[in-house]
C-alpha cells in the first residue's frame, strides 16, 4: 500500500523524520554548537534551532502513538508487511 507521497507506509514507519530520536540528537548536538559560540545573539539563535528539533521529536512521538493506536493499520508497522510495488 502507497501513500499519497507514492511512499509505502512501512517506508514511512521507517523514516528517520519520524523518529524522534533523530530530531532529539539534531537538538542535542546544536545545544553543543551553541554552547560553543561567544557571539550571544547566534547562540540564542542555534538554541531556538535545537527547541524546534524537540518540537518536532514531539510531533514525531504524536505520529508514532497515532499509527500504533490504528489497530486495522498495525500491520503497516510490521516488518512483515510486504511492500508490493
Amino acid at each position: 500500500m502507497r501513500s499519497s507521497t507514492g511512499c509505502s507506509y512501512k517506508d514511512m514507519s521507517a523514516n528517520p523524520l519520524n523518529d524522534p530520536k533523530h530530531w532529539r540528537k539534531r537538538a542535542d548536538a546544536t545545544r553543543v554548537k551553541a554552547d560553543l559560540l561567544a557571539d550571544q545573539a547566534a547562540r540564542q539563535k542555534l538554541l531556538r534551532v535545537a527547541d524546534e528539533y524537540e518540537r518536532l521529536a514531539l510531533r514525531a512521538e504524536q505520529w508514532l502513538t497515532t499509527q500504533k493506536s490504528r489497530p486495522s493499520e498495525l500491520w503497516l508497522l510490521s516488518d512483515t508487511a510486504r511492500d508490493p510495488g
